[in-house]
């Protein structure tokens, strides 16, 4: 007996039904792809497609009509091999800038403060932040792609923003901001007639009196002399301030108003403030 037929339905796992020409117990799906995932399995790419044949004890076919990958085998190893293609295509999800400055700032610390780290965790996924769009990439099954975005709305409540409006922007010292950014555990994003701080609640919040006290009176400050003499005095304002993509290895960064995560036209528990 063949498979049982049934209306397609992508992704659905159909078991045998008897002992003739499939074995009990053996099924077949069929898998959309999206267009990445699909070249990725395509010429050089047959080599994976081969490796995960001898992992997962299936057989793989790709449908180059229908972007479709069929998988023939045990029906645990064909739910297994779903799971896995599930977590090749990571949608996008579009951030608040709060939540994006925060996902950069924290991106490689480590201990409580790798905020990605515990994210991917707590939904078992894993997730990618764009730099050139205030967006994350999720790489997971349906479940936890669904827990990533409640866990992500969480946080979204968490942050927040503030402006210090400012008469010369180009007054404010780089290195003098990277260290405030830092001990803040802010992210400052640097613009013509004002600073934007982003992070969580709490910490703008404290973070807003000494930022204003330096924006206010920036040559007096007592960091403003020691980060110049610290300073390389072959640096640029530009390679000074950075970008919230090179600087977020530290606690705190510091954008110069260029980085494209941050465009002018351009959100469980689990978190704690």
């Amino acid at each position: 007996m063949s498979l049982a037929r049934s209306p397609w339905n992508p992704g659905a796992v159909f078991e045998a039904g008897g002992a003739g020409g499939m074995d009990r117990g053996m099924a077949c799906t069929e898998l959309p792809l999206d267009d990445a995932v699909f070249t990725s399995f395509c010429r050089r790419g047959r080599k994976r497609l081969r490796q995960m044949q001898e992992t997962f004890g299936v057989t793989l076919r790709l449908d180059r009509q229908q972007l479709v990958l069929r998988v023939i085998g045990p029906a645990s190893n064909v739910q297994t091999v779903s799971q896995h293609v599930a977590t090749l295509s990571g949608p996008r999800r579009p951030v608040p800038a709060p939540v994006w400055a925060e996902l950069m700032r924290t991106r490689t610390l480590q201990g409580p403060e790798a905020l990605v780290e515990r994210l991917q965790d707590a939904c078992g996924c894993r997730i990618h932040i764009e730099r050139s769009d205030r967006e994350v990439r999720i790489f997971g099954d349906a479940d936890a792609v669904a827990k990533a975005d409640h866990l992500l709305d969480e946080l979204a409540l968490k942050c927040t923003q503030d402006m210090i409006p400012t008469s010369d922007s180009s007054a404010l010292s780089g290195p003098t901001l990277q260290a405030l950014a830092q001990k803040s555990k802010v992210s400052l994003r640097v613009e013509p007639c004002r600073l934007v701080v982003y992070g969580l609640k709490d910490f703008v919040a404290e973070a807003m009196a000494p930022l204003r006290e330096y924006v206010d009176a920036p040559t007096s400050h007592p960091l403003h002399d020691k980060q110049a003499c610290e300073s390389n005095p072959q640096d640029d304002r530009t390679n000074t301030l950075g970008s919230l993509g090179s600087l977020g290895e530290v606690e705190g960064s510091v954008d110069n108003g260029e980085e494209p995560g941050f465009s002018s036209q351009r959100k469980g528990s689990g978190f704690e403030d």
